[in-house]
């Protein structure tokens, strides 16, 4: 099987639904306002018709709780607005005996259109899981009606959907990666990731209001926990902020809104390390920050590049000077922003983003400390991070968490010895944004509620960096964006160094040439091959950190393999060539 064929089939595109459209929360715009987020997003799910041929679309919007007639009627004007005849109501259902009644339901059997109201999701699995409810939507699946959901409706419509009940933030994964937090409330020590509900996205995981309640950490103890409890890493985060969303059409998920939606999911490269009392490490993520206009392939697990979204460019990476001197910087110093060579100042205050005036600083990086803060604040500072990103493409970005739960905050240490290599300290995990890789920036059309426009990066890398227990050794070079580390994923309880290397690629998608960076501390062989295993391209051979840039100019284009094998182990990482 190819890899481009095996990655198709990992990922394939629902199955059944012509539209399906995720909401992360927030008031829809009034009903006569055409330019407001909500109108070509819910616009959609109308747009898709009527599929039983009555010449009525009938919409059903469900929720447990007893609602007004607004959202019915908002849906009503978008059909009139196209010229459709649009029926919607409400339908209620409180209980797991509603849940199962024919007549109660009998409105969800006849719908064109079933959007889930926000609220609760865990509420919403306990009352509807494996009842008439989740029949109706998943039969309106298949027969290719539209399906849409908002802030917990949204993440109901996941295959892989957090609905435990428990209200989990992300300072308490980045404290533990095993957080109880994370477990079923009606069923404590079980999971409360469930992939057992109405999986309209197969190898989807969902976050909503993710900006607005920092919730970037959360979503990645999530994805962590998902990929290990479903046995692979063929599972995709996706993370909308409120009043913003997408709609999906034959496996493509466009952008609609005033924020920014987050795709992210695991590489060759990625580790993964849920130790019980430790905090989360999960590295080499890969992240496409999307805003309005912009679209994602579900299936190829990219963002669609050809045409590029208006004022969309392209962006490359040349590393900064040296760094010197000893620093610590830690999660609850309020001044530690002022260690990182960019200072950005957040909502509120108008957007900035100045050079530090301080003597010692981390170059070509930018961040936050206190991101745990819940003082209505951690959104803002995630937001401005990534727009950060986007004036500086070159710096690293970094969000330190404070002190939480009797956990002392989390920090970054540099020594003198090794003044270019960061080290992860204290007792909360630290987020770290890599833009080395990025190929494509862009900003949303209009400013958001943080009162900056959203920042568009596409294939920046994600890391979670902690000195876990038998992890202590990680870094991340802020020259040349290695994380260093040996591998207890592989070698749990060995002093011996993993022979699997830190490996990274760019750019990729390559045209001309594909500059290689490895580090092994065994003999290794680093191959390129095509999709039927044959080799194309000897890249290195031998142990040690080393630099190579391969000329792939005369490959056709497609779906590569950079593989690597030395001492019976072997990892392989796709590469684009495209012409």
């Amino acid at each position: 099987m190819t890899l481009r064929l095996l990655t198709l089939l990992l990922f394939a595109p629902f199955a059944g639904a012509q539209t399906v459209v995720l909401a992360g929360g927030g008031g829809e715009g009034d009903a006569g306002d055409t330019a407001a987020w909500s109108y070509g997003l819910y616009g959609a799910l109308v747009e898709n018709g009527d599929t039983d041929g009555d010449g009525v679309i009938r919409v059903a919007v469900v929720s447990r709780n007893a609602e007004t007639q607004w959202l019915p009627g908002y849906f009503e004007w978008l059909g009139a607005e196209r010229g459709l005849t649009v029926d919607a109501a409400n339908v209620r259902v409180s209980s797991r005996g509603t849940a199962n009644s024919p007549t109660a339901t009998a409105t969800l059997a006849t719908a064109d259109v079933i959007f889930l109201k926000g609220g609760d999701q865990g509420a919403y699995y306990d009352l509807w899981n494996d009842t008439l409810v989740e029949a109706h939507v998943r039969a309106l699946v298949a027969g290719g009606g539209a399906v849409g959901g908002t802030s917990a409706g949204a993440m109901s419509l996941a295959e892989h959907c957090l609905c435990g009940g428990r209200d989990l933030i992300s300072a308490d994964v980045m404290k533990n990666a095993r957080t109880d937090w994370m477990d079923d409330a009606s069923e404590p020590g079980t999971s409360g990731i469930h992939s057992d509900f109405l999986g309209v996205l197969p190898g989807v995981t969902v976050e909503t209001h993710y900006t607005e309640r920092g919730r970037l950490g959360r979503m990645l103890g999530v994805l962590a926990a998902t990929t290990e409890q479903a046995g692979t890493d063929a599972v995709l985060a996706v993370g909308v902020e409120r009043q913003t969303g997408v709609v999906i059409r034959d496996g493509v998920a466009t952008v609609h809104g005033e924020g920014a939606v987050a795709f992210v999911r695991p590489t060759g490269q990625t580790l993964r390390v849920r130790d019980a009392g430790e905090p989360l490490v999960y590295t080499h993520l890969r992240l496409d920050r999307l805003t309005d206009g912009w679209a994602y392939h579900l299936a190829r697990r990219r963002p669609v590049l050809d045409p590029l979204p208006e004022g969309a460019e392209a962006v490359s990476f040349a590393p900064g000077g040296a760094n010197s001197g000893p620093l610590r910087i830690f999660g609850d110093d309020p001044n530690g922003a002022d260690a990182f060579a960019w200072v950005a100042t957040h909502d509120p205050s108008p957007y900035t983003l100045t050079p530090s005036t301080a003597s010692v600083v981390v170059r070509d990086a930018v961040g936050f400390t206190g991101a745990g803060v819940n003082d209505g604040h951690r959104g803002d500072r995630q937001e401005t991070l990534f727009r950060a990103l986007y004036d500086h493409p070159e710096a690293l970005g970094v969000l330190l968490f404070d002190a939480y739960d009797g956990a002392a905050a989390g920090a970054l240490t540099r020594r003198s010895s090794t003044p270019d290599r960061l080290f992860p300290a204290g007792e909360m995990a630290t987020i770290v944004v890599d833009g080395s890789t990025m190929t494509h920036k862009g900003l949303a059309p209009t400013v958001n509620r943080y009162g900056v426009r959203s920042a568009a990066l596409v294939n920046a890398r994600l890391h979670v960096l902690a000195p876990a227990a038998e992890y202590r050794f990680l870094q991340i070079d802020t020259r040349t964006r290695r994380v260093r580390g040996t591998h207890p994923a592989l070698h749990r309880g060995s002093a011996r160094s993993s022979i699997v290397p830190m490996l990274s690629m760019s750019p990729n998608p390559a045209r001309d040439s594909v500059r290689i960076d490895i580090e092994a501390a065994g003999a290794v062989t680093v191959e390129i091959v095509d999709a039927l295993g044959r080799r194309v391209r000897l890249v290195s051979e031998g142990a040690g950190s080393r630099t190579v840039t391969v000329d792939v100019g005369d490959l056709p284009s497609g779906v590569y393999s950079v593989r690597v094998a030395g001492d019976g182990e072997r990892i392989a990482t796709p590469l684009t060539v495209v012409r």
